[in-house]
């Protein structure tokens, strides 16, 4: 059985909007629980991203640069942009998961004025 990831939620997503497929009101349900549960382990993998470039920092302060040096040193590496991305990608899937709220909202709204 397929292992169920974020990155795989957010996949299947942009294929629909890009399909132009209207997304069922169980899908955004199922979609923003699954993601919220599955946050907490894209926020491990920021705060370890984090933790890498602090310590890289750290040693470039002990080799005797000054923090500004350090600090350009550790944004022109590999792990500085992925730490970016997934910065992002956290910052959509909250945004997500507040759209499937709203959206869920206005449906019960809806069903309740019918």
């Amino acid at each position: 059985m397929e292992k169920i990831t974020t990155s795989k939620i957010l996949s299947e997503m942009q294929l629909m909007v890009e399909e132009k497929r209207q997304i069922p009101p169980s899908w955004w349900l199922d979609a923003s629980a699954k993601l919220n549960v599955l946050i907490g382990d894209e926020h491990e993998t920021l705060f370890n991203l984090q933790s890498s470039l602090a310590k890289m920092k750290a040693t470039f302060i002990g080799e005797g640069k000054n923090v500004s040096e350090a600090t350009v040193l550790v944004e022109a590496e590999d792990d500085y942009r992925d730490m970016q991305i997934q910065r992002g990608k956290i910052k959509q899937i909250e945004e997500f998961i507040r759209i499937a709220k709203k959206f869920a909202s206005m449906k019960e709204e809806e069903f309740m004025n019918s």
